[in-house]
């Protein structure tokens, strides 16, 4: 699996540089490969092609085929350079994926979907937020919880990481 930057054209311009390179653990909080992705076809037929019963196919099909790679143990390979011209427009579907309300259905529904490779790398999750010194002790809380579910660790997560991100 191969990936590159991306460079904004339409509404919105520039190049969008992730300077990290992969992490199975970035991958599980955001779709940091997104579109941008060369893979076998191997790939593609072990899944079965993308999930159609995503929550009202508004989007994140790739960052399920994603998971799923990584998953099987594929290796991902970012080149640190612009590889995707992406037009920017207000109506897109990577937008209508944004919106919170969206956004946190169809992340509640990858965490469930995946919840046991969730659950045998969240002790790794922390280590990317180090700046977070909270994040340990609340991961250890939400573990300790007989009632914690892998959507809902994923949500807290993600919030507590975009913080020490920001």
């Amino acid at each position: 699996m191969v990936y590159g930057d991306i460079e904004y054209f339409g509404e919105a311009t520039g190049p969008e540089c992730d300077a990290s390179e992969f992490s199975v653990e970035r991958l599980m909080i955001d779709n940091i490969v997104d579109n941008r992705a060369v893979f076998r076809r191997v790939i593609w037929e072990e899944r079965g092609g993308y999930d159609t019963e995503m929550p009202d196919r508004l989007g994140y099909e790739d960052w399920d085929l994603w998971l799923q790679a990584a998953k099987r143990g594929w290796q991902f390979v970012r080149i640190p350079e612009v590889m995707l011209d992406y037009r920017v427009r207000s109506d897109s579907m990577v937008r209508m994926c944004r919106i919170p309300t969206n956004h946190r259905r169809l992340v509640g529904y990858l965490a469930m979907k995946h919840r046991d490779f969730y659950a045998a790398h969240l002790p790794e999750i922390p280590a990317m937020a180090r700046r977070t010194v909270h994040l340990e002790g609340t991961l250890d809380k939400m573990k300790a919880s007989k009632f914690w579910r892998a959507r809902d660790v994923y949500v807290r997560l993600r919030r507590l990481v975009d913080r020490s991100w920001s």
